[in-house]
Parts: structure tokens; C-alpha cells; sequence
């Protein structure tokens, strides 16, 4: 079974996008056009830099779409807070309200 990590990709300082993958680095070429089959919002928009601020292993694939759900919500300060700080995932869990996840995964 592949683990599941979250990711933030900052677009011309003007966008922040979230998503979960099980390769970020994969998943982050094909945003940045070096491969194809990028989400559409970011193709849409023809951002010229691309940079991946944060990544974090999360465990399953339930648990990563219930923690992306969360960031998700989080306002733009929040999400930058939130990479700059580098939180565990155990941190980060706790922080996003979701510490009955934490023995799930383990």
C-alpha cells in the first residue's frame, strides 16, 4: 500500500495550491508543465514559476483527503504558517483537529 503525502505548490507568489499525491515529486513535475496530466486550475492560469513549499507524509489515502479538506479551509497566512513551521504529522494532525487519526495510521 503507497502513502499518501500532502503538498503545497506556491505559483507566481499569487496562487497556492494543495493537493495529495503518493509521488510529489512526480505530481509536481506534471504541474509545472514538465509533464503532462496537471490539474486544470494551475494549466488554466499559465503560471510561469513553480515552487514546492511544503510536503509531509500523511499515511492513507483517507486520512490524506481529510487532512487536505482541512488545509484546504485554511486561509492563505495559515497555509504559509503552516509550511514555514514544518510541523510533524503527528503536529500537524493535532493541529487540524484530527488527533483520533493519529493511532489510525500507525
Amino acid at each position: 500500500m503507497s502513502e499518501w503525502s500532502l503538498y503545497m505548490i506556491d505559483c507566481d507568489g499569487v496562487y497556492l495550491y494543495t493537493g495529495i499525491t503518493t509521488d510529489v515529486g512526480r505530481r509536481f513535475r506534471q504541474h509545472s508543465g514538465q509533464l503532462s496530466r496537471g490539474a486544470k486550475a494551475l494549466q488554466l492560469r499559465r503560471f510561469e514559476r513553480f515552487e514546492l513549499i511544503f510536503a509531509l507524509v500523511i499515511g492513507d489515502r483517507s486520512l490524506a483527503q481529510k487532512v487536505e479538506h482541512r488545509v484546504k479551509k485554511l486561509s492563505r497566512q495559515e497555509k504559509f504558517a503552516l509550511a514555514a513551521g514544518c510541523p510533524s504529522r503527528e503536529q500537524l494532525l493535532v493541529r487540524l483537529n484530527l488527533p483520533s487519526e493519529l493511532s489510525a495510521g500507525d
